[in-house]
């Protein structure tokens, strides 16, 4: 064996050496990358769940707003033009929360989590009247990517439980606001 075989068998095990370190290097990140994306679905989880704790709160805890809350029942034509702001105020928030959550893949986007989250808002007549109105085009303002499928699955679950609960199908309106 000469000078330059032995060069090469050098070289060689050099250039796999350095392969086998940008390997496990690449494997080390890949982890951490894992590790920090699970980190920032943990906290993704979290802000929801306080926010849906937040609006299950505003309800228990604050006494003026408790009592537009059951007002709900009877419609927005029940509620002062105070009242009725902040109301459909409240059901902008929680149904632009369930939007941002489809939108950022929340809970695996299953049903039964968007359908607990269309029930609560739709146990009223106010909330049928917002959703009619106002609330169903909430899910058109959201990214042209996966747009579709987005508005498929929020506006058609929506509209299956409106009619599950009104017992009629889901026809949308000519533009109106919920308390005219």
């Amino acid at each position: 064996m000469d000078i330059g075989e032995i060069a090469q068998i050098i070289t060689g095990t050099a250039t796999l050496i350095v392969a086998l370190a940008l390997l496990w290097q690449l494997r080390l990140q890949k982890k951490n990358l894992d590790i920090a994306h699970q980190d920032a679905e943990r906290d993704l989880s979290l802000r929801s769940w306080q926010m849906m704790i937040d609006e299950i709160y505003l309800v228990i805890k604050n006494d003026d707003f408790r009592k537009i809350y059951d007002k709900r029942h009877k419609g927005f034509n029940s509620l002062s033009s105070e009242e009725a702001s902040a109301l459909e105020n409240f059901f902008y928030i929680l149904l632009g929360r369930i939007n941002t959550d489809y939108r950022l893949g929340r809970v695996g986007k299953e049903e039964y989590y968007y359908r607990l989250h269309f029930e609560r808002l739709m146990d009223s007549k106010a909330g049928i009247e917002f959703y009619e109105s106002t609330g169903r085009d909430i899910f058109n303002y959201t990214p042209q990517k996966g747009k579709e499928e987005h508005l498929e699955f929020l506006q058609g679950l929506g509209d299956q439980i409106y009619e599950e609960i009104t017992g009629n199908k889901f026809e949308p309106p000519a533009r109106k606001h919920p308390r005219s």
